[in-house]
């Protein structure tokens, strides 16, 4: 019994370790992306973009590679969790195009426009 007990106690450790290191790494989700849950957004490059959920909260969310038509798209579609949140299992859709998302972190919101 015990043999049998102790994997299944290093899996739960293993499961439990892995959880807190992404949120010693400030990963969230973003709620309601299914629902009309996105306020404003703002490419970051090719490789990034900030968007504003309904709370008035700010998120960071990287993705797992360059999309080449975010910095000019001018529509975004999400592809939500089964709870309807964006996280890093998510996809956005920029002009078409389907980007894998890697991480979701709070954000203060991106940096201030310049004036030219």
């Amino acid at each position: 019994m015990i043999r049998k007990l102790l994997p299944l106690s290093l899996c739960a450790l293993a499961a439990c370790t892995a959880g807190a290191a992404g949120n010693a790494r400030g990963e969230t989700s973003i709620p309601f992306v299914a629902s009309n849950g996105i306020i404003d957004w703002r490419a970051d490059g090719e490789e990034a973009l900030f968007i504003r959920g309904v709370g008035g909260h700010w998120y960071h969310v990287l993705l797992m590679g360059p999309c080449p038509t975010l910095r000019n798209a001018r529509t975004l579609g999400f592809e939500a969790s089964p709870l309807g949140e964006l996280d890093h299992h998510s996809a956005i859709f920029a002009e078409g195009v389907r980007c894998q998302v890697s991480s979701v972190t709070r954000s203060g919101g991106p940096p201030p426009k310049r004036k030219q």
